[in-house]
């Protein structure tokens, strides 16, 4: 009889699970198997093809009866090598900020994508990944390949969260009066610091700034992560220069006497101001100053400014006394026939005088008085000093008739003796009248 050899399939993976076997159906039992070429794992008793382990090929199996007339027959079997499911993508990480899709390369077109947990947007047809559309987490991603000789390859996927780069100060505006450092405050550590326009002192790696050596001015402050999902944030920072807290009197210095309010000129409206040491009459809001109720000396005045850059600026007045002549004549009355001229004694020279009413004949600056020249009257006369905060003297003076001069008892006295006649008087018109008057009565 012949022998007939029949197998299941004459087809097997080389990736075929370890127990998958097939079986042969024979019509002769106790013969031989053997396989050429040499590669398939054939157990040459039984006859059972174990694909797993074999080296991919076409194998030709020959099974030979036994006895005295032995017979034999063959079979081709094919053991065809595993499908090459593997993919891979550019890389393993991606950030949730990627606004693209990502295609994976793949070995073998046809096959399925899964993945493992669930929050991973794909496509399981081609493993194209939305990173943006994705949950922030750690992914396995497999494929797997549905032909003859099925297999499947995986790979890791990872979906960052893209860094936190915002960044802040503890203000947003600095006076440029700020000497010390002002550092930020950061989500995340490690990235580099830029600003804009130029101007702004600033570290580039901490984001320190020193507003004392930086520029007026506004500027734009940008923070850039350096983590694998780098990001930029940026906020506005302005530098502010000090308020301008000069200000100025319209002179330095004010004579005691001055009546009127005076008020500085103002290059910063609003604030405050203090004096040192006290003793000026100063308004601590205006900064208008009252000479007249203010003590005699030298002030420092300043000026504090009441905005956010506040200044101080300060001013030296001084407030000085009035000067105090005094002047005297020898006598305060003279008579109109006084030859000599009068003089005073002055306590501050350099001054003018002048006197009322009109009528006296004065030199208004030594004040000497010429009696002779003068009219009949009282008189007021003023001594003005010529320094700085002038000061006035008054004096009042009489100038008398020459018969009301007090020195002069009789104007007219007269000896007889014998037939002459002797006749005394200071007045040449009244002796004439007093002798002809005189000299007709002895007659």
């Amino acid at each position: 009889m012949r022998p007939h050899l029949h197998i299941p399939s004459y087809i097997g993976c080389e990736n075929a699970n370890l127990s998958f076997n097939f079986n042969p159906t024979l019509n002769i039992a106790g013969g031989n198997f053997t396989s050429s070429p040499s590669g398939l794992n054939l157990n040459s008793t039984s006859g059972i093809i174990t694909p797993f382990g074999s080296s991919t090929g076409t194998y030709t199996i020959v099974y030979t009866t036994p006895g005295s007339c032995p017979g034999a027959t063959s079979v081709l079997f094919e053991v065809y090598p595993e499908d090459d499911p593997t993919f891979n993508y550019t890389q393993n990480s991606f950030c949730e900020s990627f606004s693209g899709t990502i295609t994976p390369t793949i070995n073998t077109i046809g096959g399925t994508f899964s993945s493992s947990p669930d929050g991973l947007n794909f496509d399981t047809s081609n493993g194209e990944i939305t990173p943006a559309m994705s949950s922030i987490g750690t992914y396995t991603l497999e494929y797997t390949i549905g032909a003859l000789c099925s297999s499947v390859s995986s790979t890791i996927i990872i979906i960052n969260n893209e860094d936190d780069s915002t960044f802040n100060y503890s203000d947003n505006i600095y006076c440029q009066t700020n000497s010390s450092s002002v550092t930020p405050t950061l989500a995340v550590s490690g990235g580099i610091f830029t600003s804009s326009p130029l101007g702004l002192t600033i570290n580039a790696t901490t984001g320190a700034i020193s507003p004392s050596i930086s520029t007026v001015g506004t500027y734009t402050i940008e923070f850039t992560s350096d983590g694998i999902c780098s990001t930029t944030s940026s906020l506005s920072m302005e530098i502010k220069a000090p308020d301008d807290a000069t200000f100025s009197f319209p002179i330095n210095f004010y004579c005691k006497s001055t009546s009127e309010i005076v008020t500085p000129t103002l290059n910063y409206i609003g604030g405050s101001f203090s004096v040192s040491p006290t003793g000026l009459d100063l308004n601590m809001t205006t900064g208008g100053v009252s000479p007249t109720s203010s003590n005699v000396g030298t002030y420092t005045i300043e000026h504090t400014t009441s905005g956010l850059c506040s200044s101080t600026s300060t001013f030296t007045l001084i407030i000085k006394p009035v000067d105090n002549p005094t002047f005297t004549y020898p006598d305060n009355t003279y008579c109109q026939g006084t030859t000599e001229k009068v003089t005073p004694t002055l306590s501050i020279f350099g001054g003018t005088f002048t006197s009322s009413p009109s009528g006296l004949n004065i030199d208004f600056l030594t004040g000497e008085i010429d009696t002779n020249l003068s009219a009949v009257s009282t008189y007021t006369i003023e001594y003005t000093s010529e320094g700085i905060c002038a000061g006035t003297a008054s004096f009042t003076l009489v100038i008398n008739d020459f018969k009301n001069n007090p020195g002069f008892s009789y104007p007219v006295f007269i000896i007889l003796h014998k037939r002459s006649i002797n006749c005394y008087t200071n007045n040449r018109d009244a002796w004439r009248s007093i002798h002809r008057q005189v000299h007709w009565a002895l007659i």
